[in-house]
């Protein structure tokens, strides 16, 4: 009887410890990403900077400006490639006759492209113009082969005194000058051949159609006294000669045949 009073009590006893017991409460442990590293715990996002608008209205100082790095990548722009040109050797052709006279000879040595015909198309002046500034007149040829460097254009001067055009002798020939844009009166300045004679640039015409290349000298009345120009090939010297009236200009001894000029392909 006393064993079993002494198992009764023991029994209380462990019932009162366990009943007394409190619970412990697991600690939450927020999730963590599978990009964490090692040994590091997620956390809240930083909060993104106001923006000035929204500095602005809440009154508070704007942003200082971000400022470029030296080093930053620059954009690189692509070159703008050249426009398209027209290149020529320039074959005389009998007005008349419809004869082959050869080509426009290089710089001579007097300066001015006269002279012996080139019969040689590899060896006879080249020039050139962009294609867009194809027109009847106005146009300004550049010698690429066998001109003169310090007169890259092609151009005419005028060695009478007094404006070209019908009834009138005034005549020239084929010089280098510099450039000009757009057709003017005849300038007073540096050319291939000399420093006296006035001379223009702007002169030609170009018919894609005929490959014909033309010529218009403006007189000093301006654009209201522009007359084409004639090429006369005198048949001794083979000088070519530039005239507003190739009649007229007999006085001066300019004779021989009246040439039309056609570009032809370089070879």
């Amino acid at each position: 009887m006393q064993i079993l009073a002494t198992v009764v009590a023991a029994l209380l006893s462990c019932a009162l410890v366990l009943g007394s017991t409190t619970p412990t409460r697991k600690r939450y442990a927020p999730p963590v990403s599978p990009n964490t590293p090692a040994g590091l715990t997620a956390r809240a996002p930083e909060p993104l900077p106001l923006t000035n608008g929204k500095r602005l209205a809440l009154g508070l100082p704007l942003l200082p400006p971000k400022r470029r790095s030296a080093n930053a990548p620059r954009v690189l722009t692509s070159p703008v490639p050249p426009p398209p040109v027209r290149r020529c050797n320039i074959r005389m052709m009998g007005r008349y006759n419809g004869q082959y006279y050869g080509f426009i000879p290089q710089l001579n040595v007097n300066n001015f492209y006269g002279g012996n015909p080139q019969f040689s198309q590899r060896d006879s002046l080249e020039v050139s113009f962009p294609i867009s500034s194809i027109a009847p007149s106005g146009m300004t040829f550049t010698t690429t082969r066998g001109g003169s460097a310090n007169f890259p254009a092609l151009g005419a001067n005028r060695v009478v005194e007094g404006d070209m055009g019908p009834g009138r002798g005034a005549y020239g020939f084929l010089v280098g000058t510099v450039h000009r844009i757009g057709p003017s009166p005849p300038s007073n300045g540096a050319n291939s051949a000399n420093n006296v004679h006035p001379w223009e640039t702007a002169i030609w015409g170009f018919n894609p159609t005929t490959q014909e290349i033309k010529a218009q000298w403006m007189n000093t009345a301006g654009m209201s006294g522009s007359v084409p120009l004639y090429f006369v090939l005198h048949p001794g010297s083979f000088s070519l000669f530039t005239t507003g009236d190739p009649g007229a200009s007999l006085q001066y001894g300019v004779n021989g045949v009246e040439v039309t000029l056609i570009c032809a392909e370089p070879l």
